[in-house]
């Protein structure tokens, strides 16, 4: 297994300094997913020989972390309508050595270009029902590709607990529209993220069920975790985020800038943590 992780940090090293900031940010933020993927691939016990479909895929490193914890006779097929991800999965694939299990290719979510009841499992990491659009033409969709008795399978970052010692400030920077992010002011609370169950339901999905994992961080922090976190900061919340005084924003700025001499990660005694919620269900 380290052998395996040891060849996707590798081939996904040079990203961090990728002139495209969204792909910097995929493989940055990537060390903090990295041991809660294991937990989830392991919580759905899929079946050592079959092919799944990985929805708004990215840059592909929650594939290959998939190819290499279930082994070589696992296929993926990533798909994402960004051109740009697609290239750089391939690349990314072929670096690691997963050209022969993981394929990627540009394509709506919408329209899928697959045949009905193709694949095994179909799943989707923040994107299918995360991102705020209706979701259920998606679904659809993935519910046409799955074979019957397969699992659809949505992930989606739904907390974090970043600024320890700092709970009033943390709570209103969760309350702010930036901090509730995918979900917005006035959005029908039926398209929540976390109401995906019933959006399963009315698409006559089975055995639905829904599962939270938590990620923590605790100091020492390692590099690859220290330079997630500062860019999970950077972007989390606004520069200046509304609903909050003055004083606020300057304790704010303080915690969460890197120049700052109270910059929270250089705490010796920092911890934080996140969490994701898992929804599943049967074709």
């Amino acid at each position: 297994m380290k052998t395996t992780l040891d060849r996707i940090k590798k081939a996904a090293a040079h990203l961090a300094n990728d002139p495209d900031p969204t792909i910097r940010s995929l493989a940055l933020s990537h060390p903090l997913r990295e041991t809660m993927l294991h937990d989830v691939i392991r919580y759905l016990r899929l079946l050592q020989n079959s092919s799944g479909l990985d929805v708004g895929c990215g840059i592909g490193l929650p594939a290959m972390i998939l190819a290499g914890v279930m082994g070589e006779d696992i296929r993926v097929t990533g798909i994402d309508t960004s051109e740009t991800f697609i290239q750089t999965a391939r690349r990314l694939s072929e670096k690691a050595g997963f050209s022969n299990q993981l394929r990627f290719e540009t394509g709506s979510a919408s329209a899928l270009p697959y045949g009905d009841a193709l694949f095994d499992w179909a799943m989707s990491i923040d994107c299918v029902n995360y991102a705020p659009t209706d979701a259920l033409p998606l679904l659809k969709e993935m519910k046409r590709v799955v074979k019957p008795g397969g699992k659809i399978v949505l992930l989606g970052w739904t907390s974090q607990q970043l600024l320890p010692g700092h709970p009033e400030l943390e709570a209103k920077l969760n309350a702010t529209p930036e901090g509730i992010a995918p979900f917005k002011a006035g959005m029908n609370p039926e398209r929540h993220f976390l109401r995906t169950a019933s959006l399963f339901e009315t698409l006559g999905l089975k055995n639905r069920k829904a599962h939270t994992f938590i990620g923590n961080v605790c100091a020492p922090l390692t590099p690859d975790i220290y330079d997630a976190l500062k860019d999970l900061l950077s972007m989390r919340w606004a520069e200046r985020p509304s609903g909050l005084s003055g004083d606020e924003v300057a304790l704010y700025k303080g915690l969460t800038h890197p120049d700052s001499p109270g910059f929270i990660l250089n705490n010796h005694g920092y911890h934080g943590f996140f969490t994701c919620t898992l929804f599943s269900a049967m074709v």
